[in-house]
């Protein structure tokens, strides 16, 4: 297994034929791509799939849908040298279960607004256009990770994703209040905000700040859900070698993850924010609800957890 310092387990020349880059400003996420590749490989090829994201493919490096549409290459690679990232793959597709279940119930609560933030390479508005009449979807992110996906989207037929509103922003130069000024966003609507897979890579205040003005934006009722690590002398001790994986992969392509959070803390920072907590759901939570009785040995991880926040008593 790897330490520091190294992904030994796939070769070099192999980790940059996959597209493993260092990430500089004018690239596309890695991790996003990543977590494209993780959706799609358990739509395509998992029985049963808790996440049947089928637009994911198509949303991955041309590198990475070679890896999937070859067997031999694929057993190498994703059953074999990656097999150890099997839970950060549950995680990735649980919570995405998780979010759009949650999504779903806000719709019916009178939620007309969804607004992902860092939305990578969510699949949504392509994959559930059905909702799009009920909900108006806004994406923030990243000028190269956008550009990139839309050229993705735009080879499928019919690009399914035209109508929503792709709203470019440099998060270390620029509020989300501006970037939503900037957008089709209605601050009078019921808003659903994901923040899904970013709280890793940004230092504990920042997160805070992010939140703060997520819950200023929305209308009474309007939730927000974000995903977060805790500390890792909590971890399942038999997990930690997976866990230092991660984030061995995550420092080698230029995005390190830097921060941890106490689910107690993110309680009392949520409520001097003035926003409620209306759950923290675990790891093992998840498991429970989206991953029983799989004989994959697919299951979140431990260490994850997911908190969705409201601005008020309007919405449950």
């Amino acid at each position: 297994m790897p330490s520091e310092g190294g992904l030994s387990i796939v070769p070099e020349d192999l980790r940059h034929s996959l597209g493993f880059p260092i990430m500089r400003n004018a690239q596309s996420s890695a991790t996003a791509d990543m977590c494209a590749v993780i959706r799609g490989y358990h739509a395509r090829f998992a029985d049963d799939p808790v996440f049947p994201d089928t637009v994911a493919p198509a949303l991955t490096s041309d590198r990475w849908w070679r890896v999937m549409e070859s067997p031999f290459v694929r057993r190498f690679v994703i059953e074999g040298a990656l097999r150890p990232l099997h839970r950060a793959a549950g995680t990735v597709i649980g919570r995405a279960r998780y979010v759009e279940d949650q999504l779903e119930e806000a719709i019916a609560y009178g939620c007309t607004q969804y607004v992902i933030v860092g939305a990578g390479m969510d699949s949504f508005a392509a994959r559930r256009n059905s909702a799009l009449p009920r909900v108006r979807v806004i994406e923030l992110d990243h000028p190269a990770t956008q550009r990139m996906k839309r050229e993705r989207l735009a080879s499928l037929e019919g690009n399914p994703a035209a109508e929503v509103d792709y709203v470019p922003i440099d998060f270390e130069n620029d509020d989300i209040m501006n970037a939503l000024r900037r957008s089709s966003f209605d601050p009078n609507a019921i808003t659903m905000f994901s923040w899904m897979g970013v709280s890793y890579y940004l230092p504990r205040e920042t997160v805070y700040d992010v939140i703060g003005q997520l819950g200023a934006c929305g209308a009474p009722g309007s939730q927000i859900i974000f995903d977060y690590s805790v500390p890792s002398e909590t971890h399942d001790p038999r997990r930690r070698l997976a866990t230092k994986l991660v984030n061995t992969i995550t420092r080698h392509v230029g995005e390190p993850q830097v921060s941890s959070f106490e689910c107690e803390d993110v309680r009392r920072r949520v409520h001097e924010l003035g926003l409620d907590v209306v759950e923290i759901v675990t790891g093992e939570e998840l498991r429970r609800s989206y991953f029983e009785n799989r004989d994959d040995g697919l299951e979140p991880s431990s260490h994850i957890r997911l908190a969705r926040i409201r601005s008020s008593l309007a919405l449950v």
